[in-house]
């Protein structure tokens, strides 16, 4: 198995772990690729992670080299008041920043990755976007980290 996929893996369990997956009611994306090919169920309290893509750091170590991959976590939200009430659509904003702030607090105490990464590190958001369903209205914000690891040549 590759660092990568247990990379991955250890990133869910984080993710589920920090927004607290069974109490606080976030459920995992089927696809965080293309948000509107998710059901609306699923995106009024979603999350996912998308493999981004990758660079190679043209450092080795012990027949090893480095990698430098982008994952992107994406959180959502059902927005259901009217466009005209600003306060729910804060809340809604602000209930997202929230959730965003806990993982990137989360990834900074500790950079590793369940052992996987040599560091984790926070990059860059999208800010937010507006997400339209057959019936609902979604808020939606990617964030964007980097994961530096070192694959085994073989």
């Amino acid at each position: 198995m590759s660092i990568i996929t247990a990379g991955y893996d250890a990133m869910i369990a984080r993710v589920e772990t920090v927004l607290d997956t069974v109490v606080g009611g976030y459920t995992r994306l089927p696809n965080p690729y293309n948000i509107e090919d998710n059901t609306e169920i699923k995106l009024r309290k979603g999350y996912g992670i998308a493999l981004l893509a990758g660079e190679n750091t043209n450092r080795q170590v012990n027949c090893k080299f480095s990698v430098k991959r982008t994952m992107e976590i994406v959180l959502t939200r059902l927005y259901t008041q009217r466009e005209e009430n600003a306060l729910t659509h804060a809340a809604v904003e602000k209930a997202l920043f929230e959730d965003q702030f806990k993982l990137i607090n989360d990834f900074e105490q500790d950079i590793s990755i369940n052992g996987t990464t040599m560091y984790t590190r926070w990059e860059t958001d999208g800010g937010l976007e507006y997400v339209s369903g057959e019936t609902g209205r979604f808020l939606m914000l990617k964030t964007q980290f980097s994961l530096e690891y070192l694959e085994t040549f073989i």
